[in-house]
């Protein structure tokens, strides 16, 4: 197979596709956590959209 965005997002779905709910959660979660270190505003704009900007402490 050629390596191509094409192939590489076809290769991404079949591994999503096997993957559990468990490995998919945590899988995003080391992604988010890597992109909030990168972007602090992007972390400030995710705790805004979500709502969690009125909550006292989040877990």
């Amino acid at each position: 197979m050629e390596y191509t965005d094409d192939n590489m997002q076809s290769v991404a779905f079949k591994i999503v596709e096997n993957m559990s709910l468990s490995d998919l959660q945590a899988y995003v979660a080391e992604d988010y956590l890597f992109r909030f270190d990168q972007d602090s505003e992007f972390f400030e704009y995710q705790v805004e959209e979500l709502g969690l900007d009125k909550e006292l402490e989040v877990e």
